[in-house]
C-alpha cells in the first residue's frame, strides 16, 4: 500500500527519528510538474521534510538558514538539501512520469557529507555543515514543512535510519522492505 497526497492539503508527520547521521529511502510516483527547480529544496514538492520552518524571503532563498533538511521535487527534478547553508542536490533527469522511482538520501555528519540516488544512479554527493540537523522536531512526508508546497502523487517504503546504508544494504532494503542487520527501521507503508 501507498500514501497518496493530493497536493492541497493532505500530509503525514511523525517527530524526527535522525538528526546525525542517516539514510532515508522511499519509492514515489507522480506526474506533477509543480514544484520551482533550480532553487534549494524548499521550493519544490515535498516527499521527505523537516525544514525548520524559517520566514522565507522567496520560495528560493530564505532570510536565514537552520540546521534543517529535507528531500523534495520540482517539475520533476528530485531534491534533497541541508540548512545552514542551505545546499542542495538536483538530479539533471527528471522524474514525474508517473512510474514508481526509489530515491536514497545519506548524510554523514562528521564530513558534511550527503548523497543523492536515484533508481540506482549516485545524482550527486556535496558538503554541508557538520551540525546536527534538529532544528525541525518533526519529519513531514508531502510537503515541505512550513505548510506549503504540497506534492501530489503517491509515496510507499518509506524507511529511515539513523546511519549510512552501504550499497547493498539499500538493495536488500528495497527487496526485503527491512534492514535486518541492526536495529529495525521506521515502515510507514
Amino acid at each position: 500500500s501507498a500514501f497518496s497526497f493530493n497536493g492541497q492539503d493532505s500530509f503525514v508527520r511523525m517527530h524526527r527519528p535522525v538528526k546525525d547521521d542517516f539514510t532515508i529511502m522511499f519509492e514515489f510516483r507522480t506526474l506533477s510538474s509543480a514544484g520551482q527547480p533550480g532553487c534549494q529544496w524548499f521550493g519544490g514538492c515535498g516527499l521527505v521534510d523537516a525544514e525548520a520552518g524559517s520566514v522565507t524571503a522567496s520560495v528560493g532563498r530564505r532570510q536565514h538558514a537552520d540546521d534543517d533538511f529535507g528531500v523534495s521535487i520540482a517539475s520533476g527534478h528530485v531534491m534533497f538539501g541541508i540548512g545552514k547553508p542551505d545546499t542542495t542536490i538536483t538530479t539533471q533527469g527528471r522524474y514525474n512520469d508517473g512510474l514508481w522511482h526509489h530515491v536514497v538520501a545519506k548524510r554523514h555528519r562528521a564530513s558534511g557529507s550527503f548523497q543523492l540516488i536515484v533508481d540506482g544512479a549516485p545524482q550527486g554527493t556535496k558538503v554541508g555543515n557538520t551540525n546536527s540537523l534538529e532544528a525541525s522536531l518533526f519529519l513531514d512526508m508531502g510537503r515541505i514543512q512550513r505548510g506549503k508546497n504540497y506534492f501530489r502523487g503517491d509515496l510507499r517504503r518509506v524507511f529511515v535510519f539513523d546511519r549510512i546504508l552501504q550499497e547493498e544494504q539499500n538493495l536488500t532494503a528495497v527487496e526485503t522492505g527491512a534492514d535486518r542487520q541492526e536495529d529495525e527501521p521506521m515502515s510507514l507503508a
